[in-house]
């Protein structure tokens, strides 16, 4: 499984910034991870927020060390009684999905893992604060719902990348 995570992502100052603005963002319900999703999730684009998509996403191209580029990001938002399903964002072996968790805490009872399926292999991934998993885009993966215990919105930011080439070769 080709499974990547990074933890404290962001300054401490951009990340108390960030997980404030996406705590009180301005959600709609129309969000969709590929073009054949039918369920929908809390959504908020960030594809007009030059900090995501400039600043951000060049912390993110300096952590995985490929060159790549933005085509997508977003804010997902989710609550208790708000399933994901598995699912794959992609078809193509060239895309590469980045999950950043947003949340200023996450306690474990709280529940709300990322679970990534390979054909051998499966990871459950607690939405740690400040943290940052990168997969392959043709994995099969779900975002499970807090539990009811979760008092806050379960926030996370995905980046939809497009590899072009690896920067060290």
């Amino acid at each position: 499984m080709n499974l990547l995570q990074f933890d404290n992502v962001l300054s401490a100052r951009e990340f108390h910034e960030q997980a404030e603005y996406l705590q009180n963002a301005d959600y709609k319900f129309q969000g969709i991870s590929n073009a054949n999703d039918q369920l929908k999730f809390w959504f908020h684009d960030l594809s007009n927020n030059k900090f995501y998509t400039e600043e951000f996403f060049n912390v993110i191209k300096d952590l995985i060390k490929i060159d790549v580029e933005l085509v997508r990001v977003y804010a997902n938002g989710q609550t208790h009684g708000l399933p994901g399903y598995m699912h794959i964002d992609s078809d193509s072996e060239n895309d590469l999905t980045v999950i950043y968790y947003a949340n200023h805490v996450w306690h474990p009872e709280w529940g709300g893992h990322t679970v990534i399926k390979s054909k051998d292999r499966v990871a459950s991934i607690l939405p740690c604060s400040n943290t940052a998993i990168v997969f392959d885009s043709n994995i099969p993966h779900v975002a499970n719902e807090p539990t009811r215990h979760c008092p806050i919105l379960r926030t996370t930011v995905a980046f939809k990348l497009k590899k072009i080439s690896n920067i060290e070769e």
